[in-house]
C-alpha cells in the first residue's frame, strides 16, 4: 500500500468539497441528492482520518514544558526524543 502525503489527501478533500457544492446546486431529486452528499461526506471523513494517521514531510509542531526543557538533570538526547515524539501526538 502506497503512503499518501497529507497535502495529497487535502487536495482530494478539496475536490470532494467542490463536488458537494455542484450537487447541492444541481437539479437532482432530493432523495438521490441526499444519498450522494452522504456518500461524499463519508469518503471525505475517511480521507481526513487518514491524514491524521500518516507520517509525512509536512511540518508538525509540539509543546514541551519549559521546566522539562531547562532541567539540567535530563539529558539533551532525552529532551530531543521527547520533543520529536510529541510533535506527532
Amino acid at each position: 500500500m502506497k503512503t499518501r502525503k497529507f497535502k495529497d489527501i487535502q487536495a482530494d478533500i478539496e475536490e470532494i468539497k467542490e463536488a458537494i457544492d455542484k450537487i447541492k446546486n444541481s437539479p437532482i431529486p432530493g432523495q438521490e441528492k441526499e444519498r450522494m452528499l452522504g456518500e461524499l461526506g463519508r469518503i471525505m471523513n475517511k480521507l481526513r482520518n487518514q491524514g491524521v494517521a500518516i507520517f509525512t514531510d509536512e511540518v508538525f509542531y509540539g509543546k514541551a514544558p519549559t521546566k522539562f526543557l531547562r532541567d539540567p538533570n535530563i539529558k539533551l538526547q532525552a529532551k530531543g526524543l521527547y520533543s520529536v515524539m510529541h510533535s506527532y501526538a
